[in-house]
């Protein structure tokens, strides 16, 4: 291998612009600005995010408690639901709904045992006799608390709404029945409202606007969000513990961390009052920490600037000195497609690319070497060098073609060693290939230019005679006398002589004949012409 030159090295040039350009690129300030902003922001948007909770929070709590304050109310003037008088009960449910909008979706009463009896005129969607014993909130109602039922899709509008219990009692403090409000999630939590955010809060113009959501611990949902969307969304593998934390009495805290989706985020969590429940105020780190990435951004566009000023010089010089690469890639592709035949690539400069150059000329003579190599191989036994199966059908294909353009025939010979195996057995595998070898040599003198001698393994040979004029009979018979008499000449081999003979089958092409048939119709009459006796040869039957 030559010795490239230090003064025609294109590694030396690479080095050199490498180092320009890694000494223009460099800006140490870079990562000291952007880390100093980032954390003094960071601190900045987290106690915004943990005062916008607080506010949703305090908000969202006033709000439940007029509801409950109202359904309470309603519950002590609730005319005593008696089984012969449900017919006033329902006139009094559907008055209050006129009176009383807090509950859209509408006001339900439901017995001890969960069964609603009576509805008013909007509650469409929970008919009577439902059973809504299993809500959390009705089952809270009985224990004598009004109380928060499972926020759900109410079936008819598909809105999300959120039921409230409250225990009806009669004047011996018993109590006889159930008082259900359903009201709208929409507009009782209108997150995604441009009032929702409470002024004190307020974003800019160019603020993020962040996701900000309600949610109920204690059933996994996503109650109210300012993305639509996501009202009763489920909380995916969510710790119950930190659902709990996050919805103790009191409970603040802001955190940073990666998201579900991937993404790094800053959050903050505020408990809503007695609810069991929390506001949670998220916005992606990027957005909040918008001033670090514009400030970020500006260092990059003045670096990218410079550097594209170098790379457009670099560009210029590499592709000045990379011109005979160029030349050989484009020879190269057009001996690939065939547009030229192959031959070595000129070499230009004694450089990197004069050496690549020389050393791809080198090994594409080798890999032209070994694919004659190998397409001898996949064509040609490797012990007689004679062609294999393959290669025998393919011209098998082509003499049946001609044949039947020419109007003449094709002869198949299949002929088997008998005493092969005494002299592979007896005096090993190096006599029997020499046999084998010696075989081959004398079929092979006795096959025509158009004719094809083949080994399909083993001591097993296939004689290809084509384009014989009719009547076939008498040359096919004196082919095959031939190849008897030239096997049972004696094989001399290290001072020795042995004796081999062969049966030969024999099948002649027809109409509709292909390879397949010829072969197997041949191999059968081989094994007769062995049933028969050693040198023999038999025809196919119809032959």
């Amino acid at each position: 291998m030559s010795t490239v030159q230090a003064t025609t090295s294109l590694v030396t040039r690479f080095i050199a612009v490498g180092m320009a350009i890694m000494i223009l690129g460099s800006i140490a300030s870079y990562h000291r600005i952007s880390g100093f902003l980032r954390e003094d922001l960071a601190q900045s948007a987290s106690a915004s995010q943990l005062t916008l909770a607080d506010q949703v929070a305090r908000t969202a709590d006033a709000r439940i408690g007029e509801q409950r304050l109202l359904l309470e109310r309603l519950a002590a003037a609730l005319p005593p639901p008696l089984p012969g008088r449900l017919d006033r009960l329902r006139t009094w449910l559907t008055e209050q709904q006129a009176l009383q909008p807090a509950f859209p979706h509408g006001l339900l009463v439901a017995d001890p045992q969960g069964r609603i009896i009576a509805r008013g005129p909007s509650s469409a969607s929970f008919p009577a006799g439902l059973y809504i014993g299993s809500d959390p909130g009705f089952r809270a109602a009985l224990d004598g608390v009004t109380s928060l039922g499972l926020p759900q899709r109410d079936p008819a509008s598909r809105q999300a709404v959120l039921p409230l219990a409250t225990p009806v009692w009669d004047g011996t403090g018993q109590l006889v029945a159930v008082l259900v409000g359903v009201a709208d999630l929409t507009t009782l939590f209108p997150l995604g409202a441009a009032d929702a955010a409470p002024a004190s809060v307020a974003a800019s113009a160019t603020a993020p606007a962040p996701d900000i959501r309600i949610v109920s611990s204690r059933d996994r949902l996503v109650v109210a969000a300012s993305d639509p969307g996501r009202m009763l969304e489920p909380l995916l593998q969510a710790d119950q513990a930190a659902l709990q934390e996050r919805a103790a009495p009191g409970f603040r805290s802001s955190t940073r961390a990666v998201g579900s989706g991937g993404i790094d985020e800053l959050s903050a969590s505020a408990a809503i009052g007695s609810t069991g429940w929390y506001a949670s105020v998220t916005v992606p780190a990027s957005q909040a920490l918008a001033t670090v990435d514009r400030t970020r951004d500006f260092l990059v566009r003045l670096t990218l600037t410079r550097a594209l000023v170098v790379l457009l010089v670099v560009g210029l010089l590499v592709a000045w000195l990379l011109r005979p690469l160029y030349r050989a890639a484009k020879l190269a592709d057009r001996m690939t497609y065939g547009e030229l035949p192959l031959r070595p690539l000129p070499v230009e400069h004694k450089d990197e690319v004069g050496h690549l150059t020389a050393a791809f000329n080198r090994l594409l003579g080798k890999l032209s070497d070994k694919q004659s190599e190998l397409e001898a191989m996949a064509l040609h036994d490797s012990l007689t060098g004679l062609p294999n199966r393959k290669l025998l059908v393919d011209r098998t294909v082509q003499a049946l073609a001609r044949a039947k353009r020419n109007r003449t025939q094709v002869a198949l010979l299949f002929l088997d060693l008998d005493g092969f195996k005494v002299i592979n057995d007896t005096h090993g595998h190096e006599a029997g290939d020499e046999a084998l070898r010696q075989v081959a040599h004398r079929l092979s003198a006795l096959v025509r230019q158009a004719d094809t001698l083949s080994r399909l393994g083993g001591d097993e040979f296939v004689l290809l005679a084509s384009d014989i004029e009719p009547p076939v009979d008498g040359p096919v018979r004196a082919l095959a006398d031939k190849c008897i008499a030239a096997i049972a000449c004696p094989i001399e081999w290290k001072d020795k002589a042995y004796t081999l003979e062969v049966s030969i089958g024999i099948a002649v092409s027809g109409p509709g004949d292909d390879p397949a048939s010829l072969l197997s119709a041949a191999d059968k009459a081989m094994y007769e012409a062995k049933r028969r006796g050693r040198g023999r040869y038999a025809l196919a039957t119809g032959a």
